[in-house]
């Protein structure tokens, strides 16, 4: 009975993804409504008259229509500015863009994220749609690539955070209970 039961935990475990995280991360807590970005990485912003900036974006596409926009500052700093965190959800093709930036000319150097600085979606995002926040919880368990501002950063993976994967775990453990159960009057 012990082994059955340590097979089937073995065996849960073995459905949980193992991802390698990407330099910077975006987790996206979908039943708390809560994400917030981690990691650090180094590379080259570009200079745009005085704002140096780095951006993601899910698509390559030129975007028109209404764009959801929201400003996050404190989310990241750059060698040992602040930079404030524009993230552009529009409603024409879903494309999100992830768009770091601040006023200064300096491009080369380390990106950090702050991980203790979590946003909710009902604060931070006030008006956003059913739509804007379906396609930003698409993103969940891809990798955003560098879009058109700097270079040498690698792509932002958005990944699913502990309330999601626990709910999973529950499911799957009620689950084998039930299948153990049905085993044992059988």
């Amino acid at each position: 009975m012990k082994n059955r039961i340590l097979k089937s935990i073995l065996a849960l475990l073995a459905l949980i993804p193992s991802v390698a995280l990407a330099d910077i991360t975006m987790h996206i807590d979908a039943l708390n409504d809560e994400f917030w970005f981690s990691g650090s990485a180094t590379g080259t912003l570009t200079l745009e008259d005085t704002y140096s900036r780095v951006q993601w974006s899910s698509s390559s596409s030129a975007e028109f229509g209404d764009a959801f926009v929201v400003g996050l500052a404190n989310a990241f700093t750059f060698e040992t500015v602040d930079m404030e965190v524009d993230i552009d959800i529009f409603d024409s093709d879903d494309t999100i863009k992830v768009l770091l930036s601040y006023n200064n000319a300096t491009t080369a150097g380390t990106l950090t994220a702050n991980s203790y600085t979590v946003y909710t979606y009902d604060s931070a995002f006030g008006g956003l749609s059913t739509t804007q926040e379906a396609a930003f919880e698409s993103l969940i368990g891809q990798t955003i690539p560098l879009g058109s501002y700097g270079s040498g950063f690698g792509g932002l993976q958005v990944v699913p955070e502990p309330s999601e994967v626990a709910s999973a775990l529950g499911l799957g453990a009620l689950a084998a209970a039930m299948i153990l159960r049905r085993r044992k009057t059988a």
